[in-house]
């Protein structure tokens, strides 16, 4: 039987220091997958999955009855965690993608602006 896994990777600042004699349970908002990982298992034909994902969006830590609110990462560092995540989906290199499409977003920002009506 195949099986399945989940690497979290990356980090998210917290507004508080963590005991480390306690136990906390992390909530994640949104996770992206940078790649999957699939080695072959003994049983014939069968593999695991390995899917590494990054923390895209806030994440929240709980410990007994209190709640610990991880911050945003900045809109910069969200744009260039998802220009990696589409340049790994289409195979293309990462950088060269997000350097293109930081200088097509630029060059053409007007018309990125009428075409989301950020404006009104």
């Amino acid at each position: 039987m195949n099986s399945y896994a989940l690497k979290i990777i990356g980090s998210s600042p917290i507004e508080a220091k963590l005991d480390d004699s306690k136990d906390y349970s992390v909530a994640f908002k949104r996770l992206g997958i940078k790649r999957v990982v699939k080695e072959p298992l003994e049983q014939d034909g069968e593999h695991k999955y390995t899917f590494v994902c990054d923390n895209l969006a806030d994440l929240t830590v709980i410990s007994e009855d209190k709640i610990i609110l991880g911050k945003n990462k900045s809109n910069s560092k969200r744009i260039r965690n998802r220009a990696w995540i589409y340049s790994n989906d289409q195979g293309i290199d990462n950088e060269k993608f997000y350097n293109d499409f930081s200088s097509a977003l630029i060059t053409n920002f007007d018309s990125v602006v009428e075409f989301l009506r950020l404006d009104t």
